[in-house]
């Protein structure tokens, strides 16, 4: 006994599918927005502060900033101490290579300090018992002695692990 098979006349159309391609494109446009998103820090320095050129990691993470520009040391863009022409005054000076000025805001500050980058980090899913950080955007023509004293300062205070950002060169 022999089985028919029953072929029936197409007109030639062909139905796609369209399912299947918008659940592809989505997932496509998730990693796209997820990838961009964690893209390239937007730091927006002061005006008259000139970035340093460099060769800097792309990306960096989000972080307590300290700002040193000709005439003040900003920290989180509120002036913690002025400088003349980027110098700090010889009062400031303590043994150890420190701000006395910048020691103290640390110290008054601490809890604070430690609060904001802890918020920091939990915003980033980064882990909680990191080094603090500090991005330290600091002008081209600030003498090293300035940049020293507030590493020293802020190390005084467990504030240890900085990164300098520069301008990429392209």
């Amino acid at each position: 006994m022999a089985k028919r098979i029953r072929r029936s006349k197409t007109s030639g159309d062909v139905i796609l599918n369209i399912t299947a391609l918008a659940d592809t494109m989505v997932v496509l446009l998730v990693f796209l927005l997820k990838s961009s998103a964690s893209g390239a820090l937007d730091i927006t320095p002061s005006a008259g502060l000139t970035l340093p050129e460099g060769t800097g990691p792309r990306e960096l993470e989000e972080s307590l900033k300290i700002e040193i520009s000709q005439r003040s040391i900003k920290f989180e863009d509120k002036d913690i101490m002025p400088l003349i022409n980027f110098r700090m005054r010889p009062t400031e000076f303590r043994p150890d290579g420190a701000s006395s000025s910048l020691v103290a805001f640390f110290s008054r500050n601490r809890a604070k300090i430690m609060n904001q980058d802890r918020k920091l980090a939990d915003d980033a899913s980064q882990s909680k018992n990191r080094q603090k950080r500090i991005l330290v955007l600091a002008d081209s023509r600030t003498p090293y002695g300035t940049i020293r004293r507030v590493f020293a300062s802020a190390a005084n205070e467990g504030l240890g692990k900085f990164k300098l950002v520069v301008v990429r060169k392209e």
